[in-house]
């Protein structure tokens, strides 16, 4: 899979250093979104919806800049409960396939909030900053409306707390999140 990706990333950066189609030169932007996340902890996959607003700009056909909040919502399982959020800033490279369609490839630094509980388990992590990266493909419904289909990766969370199931035990835990969905992108 990860092949898959880096070779879907070389051929969209080969087609933008290449030149493209039209598309909106510039612009400031609000988009909401909903999506799937999911999480690995110790070999038990933690699915939940979540949702995530963000604020961006266009700076010019190919290159577009963002700041997230994203709420990876409650993932559950096997009794534990992971919480997670964060806040970020990322660049787009912008693809533009058609007037109307472009691809994008996204790389940025975020702040991850993650709260893991559970039956006699309690931790917590309020500083990780980690490396998130997506690619997405969008779709201009109208001048000021825009769909946008996303896959990011990259959501590292690190967990250190107390377990009283096992004596009081240190216990931490660390990951990424991923997600996938769907946004919305309103034009100024």
């Amino acid at each position: 899979m990860k092949n898959v990706r880096w070779s879907f990333t070389l051929a969209a950066l080969l087609l933008f250093c290449s030149g493209a189609a039209f598309a909106r030169e510039s612009g400031a932007y609000l988009a909401f979104g909903l999506g799937h996340s999911e999480a690995k902890i110790g070999g038990v996959n933690y699915t939940s919806v979540g949702a995530g607003i963000m604020l961006g700009a266009r700076v010019n056909k190919n290159l577009a800049l963002e700041i997230e909040y994203a709420d990876f919502g409650e993932m559950v399982a096997v009794g534990v409960t992971v919480n997670a959020n964060s806040q970020g800033l990322s660049g787009l490279l912008m693809l533009p396939l058609t007037q109307h369609t472009s691809v994008y490839l996204k790389a940025g630094v975020a702040r991850m909030n993650s709260l893991l509980s559970g039956t006699g388990l309690t931790g917590w992590n309020t500083a990780l900053s980690i490396l998130p990266y997506g690619l997405g493909v969008q779709y201009e419904l109208s001048p000021k409306t825009t769909i946008r289909i996303f896959a990011d990766e990259g959501y590292g969370y690190q967990v250190t707390g107390t377990t009283t199931t096992v004596g009081a035990t240190n216990v931490s835990y660390s990951g990424g999140i991923s997600r996938v969905g769907l946004a919305t992108l309103y034009t100024f």
